[in-house]
Parts: structure tokens; C-alpha cells; sequence
């Protein structure tokens, strides 16, 4: 099912209807040279540092890099440090809701929603079989996350779906489970780029494959940004 693009008039709409963060400061990075981190707290209220205004778009509509277009030049090189505190009464799950509505007021940023058809992966079980098991250990708090940096995957009681989320980000489109294994696992991942290839070590690593495939996919565009407003 396709959404209808929302108008400048009805998006703007939606924003006064949205909940806002209580205050905000949105200042250029102090030292762009650092990696880009998140914090929230319980209250609802979210820090960024180094963060661009592409990586500020991701996380408020919760897509990944490949769903989101109409991002270029400054909005990917400039990086803002953002601070912004909730009310008492504020929800944590309103955070990205709230998130929307900063960016839509001191970026002026304008989005559009689209479902497109494009190329995306199958996760399915390789002819070796899976190459895993679920968990002994005790639950952890960290459970039901995973972490990706350099060549490096591990998975803390993940199903299938988390799996596939998380190697969407990995191989820059989206990911379908298809292999029908119920259960949370703890996974690893090794790959490189002189080999093996993610898709050598999904298979080698863990019993999986990638099959290619075409499919809906919801995608956000950019349709205006501006530079922030002072604080």
C-alpha cells in the first residue's frame, strides 16, 4: 500500500500537533573530529554530539541510511551538538515524535514519505543449516541489542527479525527475514574487505544467506532543510 505524500500545509499541521521538547540547544559541533554519540534519558530528553543533520533525520523518523534520500552537501558534512530536555510529564516514547518537531522548527525541515520498490535481501537458511543456539546464560540488560563497527557484529539475544535489521545496516538495504527460526540468540559476525565478504561469513559463520530480492520499502525524502535558527 502506497502513503500519500504529505503537503508543506498538512505537514505542518502535523508538527503543531506533535509532542515538543520543553527546551533545546542546537549549537555547531565543538570538535567535529569525534564520533558521533546519542544519549537519552529516562525523561524523554536527548543529547547528540557531532551529529549531522542527516544522522539527526534517521533516528527521529527510526529509518536506516538507505531509506532516507534528498540528503547532500551540508546536511551530511555540517555536525551539531543538540541538547534537548523534555517536560516532567514527558513520555520516553515520545522522544522521536519530539525529535520531529525540533527538526521541523529550527531546521525548517520538510520531509516526504514514499513506499518504493527496490532492491532489498531475503535472510534465509544456507544448505548447511544454522550454525547457532539459543542462550544459557542468565538475561542481561543489554539483551535484545547489537553493536556493528569495523568488520564486527555481535548480537546479545536477538531473533531473526533484529538480525535482519541489523545486517540491513551492514550491506545498505533492507533485510527480510525469511528463515522461519523462532528463539533469541547471541550471534557473531566477523567479515573484511579482503574476505570473507559479509555474505561469505554470514554463511561460513552462522548457517545463513543473503538471496536477492525486490520489495516495498518505506523511504523518507528530503524535500526542504535550512540551516538551524539561533538558539
Amino acid at each position: 500500500m502506497f502513503r500519500v505524500p504529505l503537503s508543506f500545509v498538512a505537514a505542518g499541521a502535523l508538527w503543531a500537533q506533535s509532542p515538543a521538547f520543553e527546551v533545546a540547544s542546537i549549537r555547531p559541533a565543538q570538535d567535529a573530529t569525534k564520533k558521533t554519540s546519542i544519549r537519552r534519558d529516562a525523561g524523554g530528553g536527548i543529547v547528540f554530539a557531532n551529529a549531522s543533520l542527516k544522522t539527526l533525520v534517521v533516528m527521529a523518523y527510526n529509518i536506516q541510511d538507505y531509506q532516507l534520500a534528498g540528503s547532500q552537501g551540508w546536511m551530511e558534512s555540517e555536525r551539531y551538538d543538540v541538547i534537548a530536555k523534555a517536560a516532567a510529564d514527558a513520555k520516553r516514547s515520545d522522544t522521536w515524535r519530539m525529535l520531529q518537531s525540533l527538526l521541523a522548527e529550527r531546521f525548517h525541515l520538510v520531509v516526504r514519505h514514499e513506499t518504493k520498490v527496490l532492491p532489498m535481501y531475503e535472510l534465509m537458511v544456507a544448505k548447511s543449516g544454522p550454525k547457532f543456539q539459543e542462550p544459557t546464560r542468565a538475561p542481561g540488560e543489554a539483551d535484545g541489542s547489537w553493536r556493528t563497527a569495523n568488520g564486527h557484529m555481535k548480537c546479545l539475544r536477538v531473533g531473526m527479525d533484529g538480525l535482519a535489521f541489523a545486517l540491513a545496516d551492514v550491506v545498505g538495504r533492507r533485510v527480510v527475514d525469511k528463515t522461519g527460526i523462532d528463539g533469541k540468540f547471541d550471534l557473531t559476525l566477523d567479515w573484511s574487505a579482503e574476505g570473507p565478504t559479509v555474505f561469505t561469513a554470514l554463511t561460513e559463520q552462522l548457517g545463513l544467506k543473503l538471496e536477492p530480492s525486490k520489495g516495498n520499502v518505506e523511504t523518507v525524502a528530503i524535500e526542504r532543510a535550512e540551516r538551524p535558527s539561533a538558539n
